[in-house]
């Protein structure tokens, strides 16, 4: 490793966010690896001058990039990957996000040197409920080794060992090989992040290193059924490269499927009931015409049932999902917007 290190191209996007850009921006700005380039994509925001707002700043390191009209996040993270990052690997913040470990690119960095074969890094991650300023981390992936084979982290994910995206440091060659960013669904993200692991090596740094913003002024009430089943494709994706690759057991890779598939409705039926109870019954009933085994199995379930019963009440849920489930985060983000939940969904 030279003295600067290969370049890490830190892509921050913006829409309609500019209140939330200094906190982003100086946390990568506080980062000590010495060769970044800061791209900040401006995806036509109407609530102010993003570039003017960037000036202030005098640091060459930063470049802005404004879309004159409004692509929506795949196709601006597209277009920011492909077109003006210039890493040898990349990391992307939503501008609500925020890093807070100065040194997590170099330790990052530093794995990713000892070992040609890891092609992504990840840190641990929590959400930062604005609301109530409150930094909230699940259990779930704590006590993962620092190098992990992607082949079983991928299939961990069913145990919550999910891969954070805002703290995904990924090796960009590989990533536009594989067509990052592909999928026109909530979940583009993920979809990308569990097709780049398999077959490869992971890396995990177990301090806390980046944030989720929480709030109310992205989310609503209301979802739309037709996208959530839509998004099913960011685990059939990955399904269906690691059949064709051929590493991982047909039986097992069958199994995950059909496990990942069920958390995920689950986790669209808790959101609905929280926030949409109306639309509750119209979700059960396409899931059994479409997922038929999914259906059963989730009248089967004691843990919904469970749910049902303590759903009103929020001390309850709170312990459940803390203690129980191991996803606190999950449940205070839900709960936050149960409350609070205002203008257009977003996943």
């Amino acid at each position: 490793m030279s003295s600067s290190g290969p370049l890490v191209s830190v892509i921050i996007t913006i829409y309609n966010q500019l209140h939330y850009l200094d906190r982003a921006l100086r946390s990568v700005l506080s980062q000590d690896y010495p060769n970044l380039e800061i791209i900040v994509g401006d995806d036509a925001s109407i609530d102010g001058d993003v570039a003017l707002f960037l000036s202030v700043y005098d640091d060459e390191r930063i470049t802005c990039i404004r879309q004159m009209t409004n692509l929506g996040r795949h196709t601006h993270y597209k277009t920011l990957l492909y077109e003006h990052a210039k890493g040898d690997w990349v990391t992307v913040l939503n501008a609500d996000d925020f890093y807070t470990n100065p040194s997590y690119i170099s330790k990052a960095m530093k794995l990713i040197m000892s070992n040609d074969s890891i092609v992504l890094v990840f840190g641990k991650t929590g959400i930062y409920v604005e609301d109530t300023q409150r930094i909230i981390c699940d259990s779930a992936s704590e006590h993962l080794p620092d190098i992990i084979d992607g082949n079983q982290l991928l299939l961990n994910q069913t145990k919550g060992h999910i891969i954070p995206h805002i703290t995904s440091l990924y090796h960009r060659s590989t990533a536009l090989q594989l067509n990052f960013y592909q999928a026109k669904i909530w979940s583009e993200d993920w979809e990308s992040l569990l097709r780049i692991i398999q077959g490869k090596k992971v890396s995990h740094i177990p301090q806390l290193s980046g944030l989720y913003g929480r709030h109310h002024h992205n989310v609503s009430k209301t979802i739309d059924l037709d996208i959530a089943m839509e998004n099913l494709e960011y685990i059939l994706s990955p399904y269906r490269l690691a059949k064709k690759m051929g590493e991982i057991d047909s039986k097992v890779l069958d199994e995950w499927k059909e496990n990942m598939i069920y958390r995920y409705i689950v986790k669209i039926y808790i959101k609905l009931s929280l926030w949409d109870q109306k639309n509750v019954r119209f979700f059960l009933k396409r899931i059994e015409e479409e997922i038929p085994t999914t259906s059963l199995r989730m009248k089967k379930d004691y843990k919904i049932k469970l749910f049902n019963i303590i759903k009103n009440n929020d001390i309850f849920l709170k312990i459940a999902f803390k203690y129980y489930l191991r996803q606190e985060a999950l449940i205070a983000d839900f709960l936050q917007h149960r409350k609070y939940g205002k203008g257009k969904y977003k996943a």
